[in-house]
């Protein structure tokens, strides 16, 4: 798994499956805001965002031999016929939905639940800066596009209203049921 050091799902004596993800020391700080911010999510009303399970003591990312742990419930989710999905109009609705909802549920989030809001600008600004001191042959190849971006799109960036959002919504980082 790429977030986490490692994962498990489990099962209870009743019969409920939970994931069981390990995360290394420094990412403590960051998924305490992520798991924060679903608590809050959920207590107006997103149920569909899965947040983690809180311990006895009220911690969502309790620590066990140097790493944190976190605790959710495991939802099977359908896999979508690729490339099927790109079509369909349900899956769009369903998702604008939710989008919808999420809007609505990020209200009133408490002040101490924050994040370093993400500029799309500063990632391509590295990304080419990256290019450049270690593939400078792909620089050329891909400096048209970063033009257009300079002409069309860069000053523009920093006019734009920041809200909260998902951060990588798309149809393959969704857990899909189509029962």
């Amino acid at each position: 798994p790429e977030r986490s050091l490692s994962r498990a799902v489990i099962e209870t004596v009743p019969g409920d499956l939970f994931l069981l993800e390990k995360f290394p020391r420094e990412k403590f700080i960051v998924r305490k805001r992520v798991s924060r911010t679903i608590d809050h999510l959920n207590s107006q009303g997103l149920v569909q965002a899965l947040g983690g399970q809180r311990t006895q003591q009220g911690e969502f990312l309790p620590f066990f031999q140097g790493n944190c742990f976190q605790l959710s419930p495991f939802l099977d989710s359908t896999g979508l016929a690729r490339p099927d999905w790109v079509g369909s109009a349900e899956i769009g609705k369903n998702m604008a939905l939710f989008l919808i909802q999420m809007q609505s549920a990020f209200r009133d989030l408490p002040d101490q639940i924050s994040f370093t809001p993400f500029s799309i600008k500063a990632y391509i600004l590295k990304l080419f800066a990256d290019m450049r001191n270690h593939e400078p042959k792909m620089v050329g190849r891909y400096s048209p596009f970063l033009d257009f971006l300079g002409a069309n799109f860069m000053d523009a960036h920093d006019r734009l209203p920041q809200i909260f959002c998902h951060g990588d919504f798309h149809p393959l980082n969704v857990l899909w049921d189509q029962h």
